[in-house]
């Protein structure tokens, strides 16, 4: 679409177009950074609850299981990895 507006010289609508997809990159950047860093801050609470106990590291590696296992579940179920 942009190519077109190109080569039709509609460059007001090509920088549109740009800061359109600059804004979408900056949210999706956004989101993954706060997915990671909630995941980063339960991962370093569970390791420290479980800290020497065997049974406890088995506990969190479950829970967090658990959790990755329901989200996929969730997204697939919103269709989020049809035409993958």
């Amino acid at each position: 679409m942009m190519s077109a507006e190109v080569v039709t010289r509609g460059y007001a609508m090509v920088a549109v177009d740009a800061l359109d997809i600059g804004l979408l990159a900056l949210s999706m950047a956004g989101g993954l950074y706060l997915v990671f860093a909630l995941a980063r801050r339960l991962a370093a609470l569970g390791w420290r609850w479980s800290a020497g106990r065997a049974s406890r590291h088995v506990v969190v590696a479950v829970a967090g299981l658990a959790v990755l296992t329901s989200l996929a579940a969730f997204w697939n179920m919103r269709g989020a990895f049809r035409g993958w």
